[in-house]
């Protein structure tokens, strides 16, 4: 809701190929749908959004993930005619991840009851780094990115690519993005 109000209200100032829209990933501005609008000829703003529900045995069994982030890209050069561009960016991104699942405890009688268990994963990520935007076709752009992150995340043990912190503390170390995007 947010991301298309946002959307909405930078399209009333919008010229050809200020605004893009796709799919991307970001250890920093965290993943799912993004947007980019290009604010003048130096900065570019990026907004990314993501809500993800996946489940082996609903209603008990599945886990949900959110986040949300974004960046500010500084333009450091164009090459080409096509306007790719090499920029520098900065960025954060928050993660809020639930697993919600059941675990057998045994009664006395001899069967079996369940009790249904949520655990909260809360994980935010800040950093920096360069990204190189390629123009494909005339209306298509691939964007890639070196970043230096870092990430809080003391209550989360989940460690693996969204949770990079292997002590369930606090991770520093290089991350990337990539994304996809139509042009118009």
């Amino acid at each position: 809701m947010i991301i298309a109000f946002i959307i909405l209200l930078l399209n009333f100032t919008h010229s050809k190929d200020n605004n893009q829209l796709g799919v991307g990933f970001s250890n920093v501005s965290g993943a799912g749908a993004s947007y980019n609008y290009k604010i003048n000829s130096k900065f570019h703003l990026e907004i990314n959004s993501f809500y993800f529900y996946l489940g082996e045995n609903p209603p008990l069994e599945y886990n949900t993930y959110f986040t949300f982030g974004g960046e500010i890209q500084y333009n450091l050069f164009k090459y080409s005619d096509k306007d790719n561009r090499v920029y520098f960016l900065i960025g954060s991104s928050i993660w809020n991840i639930n697993q919600h699942y059941i675990i057998d405890i045994p009664s006395v009688n001899g069967s079996i009851d369940f009790e249904k268990v949520k655990d909260n994963y809360r994980i935010s990520n800040f950093g920096f780094g360069f990204g190189n935007e390629i123009i494909i076709k005339e209306n298509y752009s691939i964007n890639f990115s070196i970043l230096y992150q870092f990430q809080n995340s003391d209550i989360s043990n989940l460690n693996n690519l969204i949770d990079r912190s292997p002590n369930a503390k606090n991770f520093n170390g290089l991350g990337f993005g990539l994304s996809l995007r139509y042009r118009w």
